[in-house]
């Protein structure tokens, strides 16, 4: 044969198989299949066969269907085979055959039993050929050759249509099916670059966030600076203000006051602690006894730490056994005071920056007995109204004597430059105290009790002293005072600082420019350094 059902039929013979597979038994006899045609003929089908045989009673006997049985094609052949046979073209009558059986099977009962009509599709062609060659039928061998192989051909097309479109159908169920495999890839490519653009779009969240709280801190630190600057300005402008006020309206009868008040309280302190003192001699003795160790105290300080500490420790003890009595520990007190101004009279005149440690214990005996505030002021103003920015005309004896002139064994008024020096002196320790921080322990428990803010009023007041009442002296006293403090008051008040520092050495010295005062010239050289070389300089600070 030119063409072949195997590989149509082989599903169908393995379901055969798969079903008769129990009773392959019963079919031992030649009569398994039916087959259609001969193989020498070109064309053989090979069909289960369309009966089947039983045993009744024991006898043996063969039995066809019974007449109730009807067996058709599509019963026993695979849809694919009964559709191509269907389309077959060979046409001849049907009633021109001779009548078919079944080969070697016959029913008694019932006759020939029927072949299937696919096997008497062919054998009706094949027994008509035969009728051709037997009764010389009048068809050449070549035409009837022709039909036969125009047949076949049809048959052969029709296999490969068949074949062709179960293949094309498995072509597509396999397209389908890697589609189907693409799409679900394609799914789970899409799934995770969506969770990848996820977890991108939350990493880009956070960092979003992130920026958003670093621009937000950011802003308010701004915010903060700027609120700090505004508030610094504000303070500046205050501080103007006050400036101008006090240029403007500086309160000369409230310093008047205040100087009457502690020339007041040194007639006090005769009159209520000194004479007292003297009249009770054992008290007296004590005293005197506290006295003669106090005093070297101050000429022992030096610019060592140590030492100072040493004395501050010495005089505390000292001034704290007098405590129990108040008129022994009020006089124990005039007395340091006395001996604070007396040593930065005579030894910071000449030598400023010994100040420094005189300052620094009477910082710390004022924190340690704020008692003796009053006092210590009270023996500045009397030897040095220029603390307090006090001035009046010393064209009279009283004048002089406010002012803190000393008369000389013949009665002579002292000599101008002892004078200066002497204010001088006072001053330095004066600003040295306003310029010094409390102790460490007493910073959170105390106020200062002569802050900078002192410095700033005795400036403030000098420089609005009316000129008729300046004299050399006044300058001096600012001079002193630069050195000693001038570097500290700028760290206070920056701007406002160096306007009032302007206005004491430009303004003031112009202001009396005709009189050409020697101090003057001082300050307006001091305050050409400070420019040139953009700086102030300070005492040295203390050794260990």
């Amino acid at each position: 044969m030119r063409f072949s059902f195997d590989e149509l039929y082989e599903n169908a013979e393995r379901k055969q198989s798969q079903n008769t597979s129990s009773s392959d038994s019963d079919y031992e006899l030649d009569g398994e299949f039916t087959y259609i045609g001969d193989p020498s003929d070109g064309i053989q089908l090979k069909l289960p066969k369309l009966y089947h045989s039983s045993k009744n009673d024991g006898q043996g006997e063969e039995q066809g269907f019974s007449s109730g049985d009807t067996i058709s094609l599509e019963d026993v052949v695979e849809p694919e085979i009964v559709s191509m046979l269907s389309n077959l073209n060979i046409t001849l009558e049907r009633n021109a055959l001779p009548h078919l059986t079944t080969r070697g099977h016959e029913n008694k009962a019932l006759g020939p039993v029927l072949i299937d009509e696919a096997e008497l599709y062919y054998q009706e062609k094949k027994d008509l050929i035969d009728e051709v060659e037997q009764h010389t039928f009048p068809m050449q061998d070549q035409v009837l050759e022709s039909v036969w192989n125009e047949e076949i051909d049809s048959i052969e097309k029709v296999n490969q249509r068949l074949i062709k479109s179960i293949k094309d159908k498995k072509k597509r169920e396999e397209e389908a099916r890697i589609q189907k495999e693409c799409e679900a890839e394609k799914r789970r490519q899409e799934e995770l670059k969506h969770k990848k653009e996820m977890e991108k779009k939350l990493k880009e969240e956070e960092k979003r966030k992130i920026q958003e709280m670093a621009e937000k801190e950011k802003k308010a630190e701004e915010a903060k600076r700027v609120e700090a600057l505004k508030k610094k300005q504000e303070q500046e402008q205050l501080e103007r203000n006050k400036l101008k006020q006090s240029k403007e309206s500086t309160n000369f009868k409230l310093i008047e006051e205040t100087f009457t008040k502690y020339k007041t309280m040194i007639q006090t302190i005769k009159t209520e602690i000194i004479e007292p003192v003297k009249a009770d001699p054992t008290l007296k003795k004590t005293l005197a006894q506290h006295k003669r160790k106090i005093n070297p105290k101050f000429g022992q300080l030096t610019n060592s730490t140590a030492q100072l500490n040493a004395i501050t420790n010495e005089l505390t003890e000292l001034v704290l056994q007098t405590k129990a009595n108040q008129l022994a520990y009020k006089w124990i007190l005039n007395f340091i005071a006395k001996a604070i101004v007396s040593q930065a009279e005579s030894e910071a005149r000449v030598k400023p920056e010994s100040a420094l440690p005189l300052g620094t214990l009477a910082l710390s005996l004022l924190a340690s007995y704020p008692e003796l505030k009053e006092f210590l002021l009270a023996r500045l103003i009397k030897k040095c109204p220029f603390v307090i920015g006090y001035t009046c005309s010393i064209d009279t004896v009283e004048g002089r004597t406010r002012m803190g002139w000393k008369r000389q064994s013949d009665n002579r008024w002292e000599e101008d430059i002892s004078y200066d020096e002497r204010m001088g002196g006072m001053i330095t320790l004066f600003a040295v105290i306003t310029r010094l921080p409390l102790p460490q322990t007493y910073i959170q428990k105390l106020v200062h009790p002569f802050p900078i803010s002192w410095s700033w009023r005795m400036l403030a007041r000098i420089g609005n002293t009316p000129k008729d009442l300046l004299t050399n002296t006044h300058f001096v006293v600012l001079a002193y005072w630069w050195e000693a403090a001038a570097a500290q008051l700028l760290q206070a008040y920056n701007v406002q600082a160096t306007k009032l520092l302007e206005v004491i050495s430009i303004d003031l010295t112009a202001l009396v420019a005709d009189k050409k005062f020697v101090g003057a010239a001082r300050l307006r050289i001091i305050n050409e350094e400070w420019h040139n070389t953009n700086q102030i300089s300070s005492f040295p600070d203390m050794a260990a």
